[in-house]
């Protein structure tokens, strides 16, 4: 194995590590922002990624941790800004929900 493919294959491992960290780290903030909104009598929050400076790739990781605690999780685009029927501004949000 050459060096070059050495240092490639370090890099990638780093980066799936940094993905699974920060997905880990998103999954205990929303289970924080979960049982705050519980208290206040929801049953699910909405959370735009873009607020929270939250990749999509690393809330996807979340999201699975998540499910396997039997809440839905949902990941999605909504239209915030509609221009003309050929220019609109979407962004991503999280949807955690436990009904």
């Amino acid at each position: 194995m050459s060096l070059s493919d050495e240092l490639k294959a370090l890099a990638t491992n780093v980066c799936k590590e940094k993905v699974v960290f920060r997905g880990a780290a998103i999954a205990e903030a929303l289970r924080r922002e979960a049982k705050f909104a519980a208290g206040a009598g929801n049953f699910s929050l909405h959370i735009w990624l873009k607020n929270k400076n939250w990749l999509r790739e690393d809330a996807e990781v979340a999201a699975i941790e998540l499910r396997k605690e039997n809440l839905e999780v949902v990941i999605g685009n909504e239209i915030v800004a509609w221009y003309s029927n050929t220019d609109w501004d979407t962004e991503e949000f999280i949807k955690v929900s436990w009904k």
